[in-house]
Formats: C-alpha cells, structure tokens, sequence
C-alpha cells in the first residue's frame, strides 16, 4: 500500500522546557515541576503534522537570562565552542540542533532568546509576529512580547 508523507513527517525535535507536553514536566527551568495534562497548542499542531518530539530542552531559570546556567538543571554547554555558552534563554533547544541530536527545535523569544542561542550556535532563529503561534500551553514571561520560534540549521529546514 503506498502512503503518502508530508513535509514535516518523521523530523525529530526537542522543546524548550517552558512549553507542555502531556505527560511530562513543565518547570521552566526552575527547580519546581508541573506534569502537563495537556500538550501546548504548538505541539499538538506539529504533532498532527508528523513531527517527532524527542523531549525537552534545559533553558536559563525563567528564561531570564542569555547564559543558559540553570542552578537545578545544569549549564548547557554550546557544543561548537567548548567552555562557552550557547546564549539563551533557549540555549538547550539551539545545542540540541547544533550537536546533531535534533533537526529542528521549539524556543521562546521575548528579548532574543531563540534569535542569540541560534546566532551563537551557527544556526537559523525566527522569532515570528505576534500571535503567529499560540502562546496557549507555554509559560511566557510577557504576553504582549512573547513569541514561541523555530530553530533549524539553515532557511531551508
């Protein structure tokens, strides 16, 4: 029986630790975890698509800050350049594509924090118009900024 593909089925991605996935923990990089009920509307979007999420990806304390040194979790490590930061707040979604691990990832952008982690990591970050994606499901830190965006190696991807 042939089948037909899509273009986003089978690719494998990680989120940042701020968006829900049923079943796993939320803790938007703090110590305290909530067990999402439900996924963000982002990912039950890709996941209609076909898209694979391989889990979450460590991210500064409240995603507020450019270093990714989280206390609870551990520092990220930028995985081009040993010793330094892959920049933040989505530091572990950009290591986790710039090593290979994922082709793609989930970040959240208020300030720069997919567009710096992606520049850092030699990567591609798209922080998108407002209300372009649904914030529903992901723990902002400001509604009227907050965008959730793709990392991917190249425009292309």
């Amino acid at each position: 029986k042939k089948q037909s593909f899509g273009a986003l089925d089978g690719i494998p991605i990680v989120v940042k630790d701020n968006i829900d996935i049923a079943g796993l923990p939320t803790t938007n990089g703090l110590g305290q975890s909530m067990v999402a009920e439900r996924d963000a509307h982002v990912v039950t979007q890709l996941k209609a698509h076909g898209v694979i999420i391989l889990g979450k990806a460590n991210m500064d304390e409240g995603a507020l800050s450019a270093l990714s040194d989280n206390p609870h979790h551990g520092r990220v490590q930028n995985p081009l350049a040993d010793g330094f930061t892959p920049g933040g707040s989505s530091g572990g979604s950009a290591a986790a594509v710039a090593s290979g691990f994922c082709a793609a990832a989930l970040g959240t952008d208020t300030l720069g924090s997919v567009r710096l982690p992606a520049a850092y990591c030699g990567l591609v970050g798209l922080k998108p118009s407002l209300s372009t994606i649904s914030n529903l499901g992901i723990r902002v830190l400001g509604q009227s900024l907050d965008c959730t965006g793709p990392i991917t190696r190249t425009v292309a991807d």
